[in-house]
This record gives structure tokens, sequence and C-alpha cells, in this order.
């Protein structure tokens, strides 16, 4: 009777920690290995400096890990009161949104690309969520900002949101700052493009 024989080892390299500094906080990825692909991090992206401190993280991961980033724009619209949807912008300005979220990752030189996709404004984490599955993410990079209690109970907080639910890991990082400014200064304005 032949007796089993033992497992095949593994593909891929071998798993190593991950350590990234900031001004903020120090983040230990540990062991971290992906068997053979390169990790994929997605980092949904609206152009607040929420957003930005969670893509300028996810372009520290991709150059740790030799991994590739994937810019998500999510273009929101309401529902109209007889029916059809109001978009707060239109295809070809969350398209430039997205492209210079990507162009801002890669002057910090990491490898990206984007996605824009729309979605009911509530569905916003159903979106991200949708999104790391389709692009089978290792991690989703968001960045958070602290609410206060009853603010995040009225008004919901997407981070929090996906943390809760995704069945990937997720870093959620809170800026420097708590000031909301929809276009960063590092992205083109409009009359720029």
């Amino acid at each position: 009777m032949k007796s089993p024989s033992a497992p095949a080892p593994p593909r891929g390299p071998a798993p190593r920690a991950v350590t990234l500094s900031s001004a903020l906080q120090t983040i230990t990825l540990g062991p971290v290995g992906f068997r053979g692909r390169s990790p994929r991090l997605l980092a949904p992206y609206s152009g607040s400096s929420t957003a930005d401190a969670g893509l300028d993280l996810a372009a520290d991961l991709v150059i740790a890990l030799s991994a590739e980033v994937w810019v998500l724009y999510v273009r929101t619209w309401d529902p109209l009161p007889g029916g059809g949807r109001v978009f707060f912008e239109t295809p070809g300005e969350a398209r430039r949104m997205a492209q210079a979220a990507v162009s801002h990752v890669r002057r910090r030189g990491a490898s990206a690309s984007a996605v824009v996709r729309d979605a009911y404004r509530a569905h916003i984490p159903d979106v991200i969520l949708a999104e790391s599955e389709t692009l089978n993410a290792s991690y989703i990079v968001l960045g958070t900002r602290v609410r206060r209690a009853l603010t995040s109970a009225l008004l919901g907080n997407t981070s929090l949101a996906v943390a809760r639910r995704s069945s990937r890991p997720v870093l959620l990082i809170k800026p420097a700052t708590q000031r909301h400014t929809r276009r960063p200064a590092h992205l083109p304005r409009e009359t720029d493009l």
C-alpha cells in the first residue's frame, strides 16, 4: 500500500512582513504573501482629503508589495421625485477625476488603473464591495474621517459600512486633517484640462 505523498510546497514568493510608516501611524502587514499572483489593491476615490489619504497609502503599499492598485471612482446619483435620476457630475468629469487619481499614484512610482461606476448614493458600499470581488482585490484601502455618533447614525459612513461587510481585508486611513475638499490641490480643475 502506498503512503500518501506530502502536499506540494506553495508556489510564489515566501510570505514577508511589510511595514509602512507615515507621520500618522505605522502599519505592519504580515506575513504578506500572495501565492501565484501580484496583490491587487482597490482604492475607492471621491476627491476628498480622506480619499487622498487612502490613495497615498495605496501607492505606498503598491510599491512595498510589488502590487497593482485599481482606483474606483463612483459617480453618484439621486432619484428625482417623478422618476429618473440626477447625477452630480458628467461622465467626463468622473473620468477626469479617476484619471487624475491614477496620475497621482503613478507620480509616486506605483502602478495604477482606474474604473468608473455609477451608483445611487446610498449604494456606494455595495458598489465598492462588488468591485472588490470583480477585481479579486487583496485589500480595500479607504480613507475615513471621524464623525460624531449622531452624524454617523444619520448620514452613515461608507468606509465603516465597507469594513463591516467586506470578506476582504480593509485598511481604513484617517487623514492628518479633517478638512473636506471636493477637489484637492494636486488634481486639475476642469479649466486646466
